[in-house]
């Protein structure tokens, strides 16, 4: 104890001068404190516990640093240092921590909800989904659970999964315009374009500052091909909002060419504000571009599409085409032959003989091909679906957090594949009228080509997924 007594006593004084009012005084202390050499975790944890109280993260940072090093093995302490980490929010360090101490507490649902949290705040949805349900199997009406794995859910790309969280979350909530944001997005991914516009509708005119519903509620219009309704709720978000970059993106994409030359305007001047945000100005650039093109006047299409691409890459770098070369060559040394015939021995696929994969470089007519088998009563074009690429991002963590894509393919199981190809035809068959969304079971699609003809000759329903 002799050891440890001048660090508990300075702890006591700290005490005291915080319970009198001295948060000065405190801090004196504490750090006498933590400056004292000793191998008790249990005294740096109490250091790390005061300098919080009074409002000093990084000593009780440095604090808990030193007791986790001392106690490397004790969980609860790694725990709180996990906690204290994502408070602070360094979510990458705290990860860490938090995969180390949360499985020690199965039934924890408050740890796999922090998990999942830390996992969401560095982007990583589609990992947080573990964690957060999981949490959501112990504490079935915690709201905060709930929260968190509808917001998960859908990022992740898995709006049916989504949906009932989100209505939930309304029926708790019905005021709150983000979930009502949310829950419209997730009706519009899920083709159900007039529940998002009424909800929208009816969300905006009760709030105070309705302009990200109104933008919602433009592309909602949009997306159910009325492009007055969709001018009008651009022009209100305009109106509440001035100088807002998004919906008035919003109409210039709607009318191109055909765009009032007022709005036109409005954009030639905020570009030339050398304060504009990049994003807003990659915005901007992109779509007064369009107006320019539809216009002929193509020098200054190039010069808007230019700056627009400046930002844009100000933003986010330079293209990487040396990682994308290695990428495609791990893909190519991977993917053999062989190894794909040796995992097809374990997984026969799905049955599902509707999808057509329509594939080609961009500019090639992959969109003319779809839309002239579309045409066919018994075809149904789905459009450029994202799901393949949510498919290679999700299934290896069916194989664990450090899983790689494609190196993993031999350890995916069976029926994380079936559920992947399970949700893929569910995507690609959104919307489609009843005559193409019953599977057809007589065989593969065939196609004989007859000049320049492309003929489909197989009975039955088909659906056309391009690239």
């Amino acid at each position: 104890m002799a050891v440890i007594a001048p660090a508990v006593d300075a702890l006591d004084k700290a005490n005291a001068h915080e319970r009198a009012g001295d948060p000065a005084g405190a801090l004196h202390w504490i750090q006498v404190a933590a400056k004292q050499e000793h191998q008790d975790a249990s005294i740096h944890s109490r250091v790390a516990q005061a300098a919080m109280r009074i409002g000093q993260p990084a000593l009780a940072l440095a604090s808990m640093d030193r007791a986790v090093r001392v106690a490397p093995n004790d969980k609860p302490l790694r725990f709180q240092y996990a906690c204290l980490l994502a408070h602070e929010g360094m979510h990458a360090v705290a990860l860490e921590h938090f995969y180390a101490t949360v499985p020690s507490q199965p039934y924890n649902p408050q740890a796999w909800r922090l998990l999942g949290v830390t996992l969401q705040r560095l982007g990583r949805h589609s990992e947080a989904l573990l964690p957060l349900r999981r949490a959501r199997e112990l504490a079935p009406d915690n709201e905060r659970v709930l929260e968190t794995l509808a917001e998960s859910e859908f990022h992740a790309g898995y709006p049916d999964d989504a949906l009932p969280l989100l209505e939930a979350l309304r029926e708790l909530r019905p005021r709150d315009p983000l979930i009502a944001l949310r829950l419209a997005e997730t009706f519009n991914r899920l083709g159900r374009h007039q529940q998002a516009f009424d909800l929208l509708t009816s969300m905006a005119r009760t709030v105070e500052q309705p302009g990200d519903l109104l933008v919602a509620l433009a592309q909602t219009a949009e997306d159910r091909g009325d492009r007055d309704a969709a001018r009008e709720a651009y022009l209100a978000a305009l109106q509440a909002r001035p100088g807002w970059a998004f919906p008035l993106s919003g109409l210039l994409g709607l009318d191109r060419a055909k765009a009032d030359d007022a709005i036109v305007d409005l954009a030639i001047v905020m570009l030339g504000d050398t304060t504009l945000p990049d994003a807003d100005r990659a915005l901007l650039g992109y779509e007064l571009g369009k107006v320019f093109d539809g216009r002929k006047r193509y020098t200054e299409a190039m010069q808007a599409w230019h700056e627009a691409n400046t930002a844009r890459r100000r933003m986010i770098g330079p293209a990487n085409l040396e990682g994308t070369r290695r990428q495609i060559d791990l893909m190519i040394r991977t993917m053999t032959r062989e190894r794909v015939d040796q995992r097809r021995q374990r997984w026969r696929g799905n049955p599902d003989s509707r999808p057509l994969f329509i594939v080609g470089m961009p500019r090639s007519g992959t969109t003319l091909t779809e839309q002239i088998l579309a045409a066919h009563p018994s075809g149904f074009g789905c459009g450029e679906l994202p799901d393949i690429g949510l498919i290679v991002r999700n299934l290896p963590l069916s194989v664990g957090p450090a899983a790689i894509w494609p190196a993993n393919i031999d350890q995916i199981p069976d029926d994380a594949l079936d559920d992947a190809a399970d949700r893929y035809l569910r995507a690609a068959t959104r919307g489609a009228p009843p005559g193409c969304t019953a599977p057809d079971r007589q065989g593969a699609a065939q196609f004989q080509r007859t000049g320049t003809d492309l003929t489909a000759v197989s009975p039955g329903p088909r659906h056309l997924v391009p690239p």
